[in-house]
């Protein structure tokens, strides 16, 4: 079964609801239930998404609202400040492309370098299916805002989308502001080659390489379908509800015996210590990344004694101080201590 990351989900809704259109409804159009949007990391059935932008479709009878709701906001999540941390345009987009599968199972990216322009292409999974445009256009928003916060100078040279217009050419002209082809063998976002080589403002190696380590451990437990995958869901799920992350209470969770947690861990070559330091500091860069939140509120939430242990384990893990890796997120995310 493919997934999609339960914060697309998320974010898919506040988008939609910007637009006029009803959470609860599309919630209930696909299925979900409100637990099942708590935990931002949890992964839901793909075809929840799609639902939800053909119920959005129908409720407001919009069938461009898929690409509206995805160029009314910039995406945020870990994805986007590794992107924003990478040296230049054409590195965070190799890296996004390698990347994008932790955000949903159905994606394809690829650049591909020309004379006169370079282009993103990007693709879902089953593109002759009606039902995935409404999710392929979203898509092309989205990365359009991508590429916007990565690079202010950004403007596309062209889009292109492998399937016939679902409405007047004149409301996609004036929604995209650039040429457009339909019916083309691939949907691409056209780019200036200039600017891929252009380093970007947001530039920070060592986030990046945090983030490139970080993202790259979650996507090979995606790929595995391993235990360890089972247990790490169970102690975020834990860190939200409140809980405390320890063998006795996410063995219970996952209904067997400490003994038998420990013994299957050590199966996949990782102890139950390993696991836990990586949910916590996963945790808390999420944290960290929400202005209204302080350090002594992450410090809380990932269930540290108190603000000064806190920041001995932050140190431990990145080498630098909780305050210092939120200045680099940006001047939103350092407004609080």
């Amino acid at each position: 079964m493919q997934t999609v990351e339960s914060m697309q989900v998320i974010q898919l809704l506040e988008r939609l609801e910007g637009l006029g259109a009803n959470p609860v409804a599309l919630r209930h159009s696909a299925g979900l239930t409100p637990a099942q949007l708590c935990d931002p990391d949890e992964r839901l059935p793909w075809e929840a998404f799609v639902r939800i932008v053909a119920a959005a479709e129908h409720l407001t009878g919009d069938p461009l609202i898929g690409l509206r709701a995805g160029l009314s906001r910039p995406p945020r999540g870990l994805l986007v400040y590794q992107f924003r941390a990478q040296p230049t345009l054409k590195v965070a987009l190799a890296q996004f492309s390698q990347s994008a599968r932790l955000a949903t199972d159905p994606i394809r990216l690829e650049v591909r370098e020309g004379t006169r322009a370079a282009w993103l292409c990007f693709a879902l999974d089953d593109p002759e299916s009606e039902a995935v445009l409404g999710p392929l256009e979203y898509l092309a928003g989205i990365l359009i805002r991508l590429l916007q916060e990565g690079a202010p100078a950004f403007a596309p040279r062209e889009l292109r989308f492998s399937h016939a217009p679902r409405a007047p050419l004149a409301e996609y002209q004036r929604l995209l502001d650039a040429p457009l082809r339909f019916r083309q063998s691939d949907c691409a976002v056209g780019i200036a080659p200039d600017l891929l080589a252009a380093p970007l403002e947001s530039a920070n190696p060592l986030v990046a390489c945090m983030l490139d380590e970080q993202i790259e451990r979650r996507l090979a437990v995606q790929r595995a379908g391993a235990f360890r995958a089972s247990v790490e869901r169970t102690m975020e799920k834990l860190l939200h509800d409140g809980g405390v992350v320890a063998r006795e209470p996410v063995a219970r969770r996952l209904a067997v015996s400490v003994r038998t947690l420990q013994r299957r861990l050590g199966a996949e070559a990782v102890t139950f210590h390993d696991v836990r330091d990586t949910v916590l500091q996963h945790v808390a860069t999420t944290f960290l990344a929400r202005p209204e939140l302080s350090i002594r509120d992450v410090a809380q939430r990932t269930g540290f004694a108190d603000e000064d242990a806190f920041a001995k384990a932050w140190k431990r893990w990145t080498g630098q101080t909780p305050g210092a890796f939120r200045r680099q997120l940006g001047p939103r995310n350092s407004d609080r201590p």
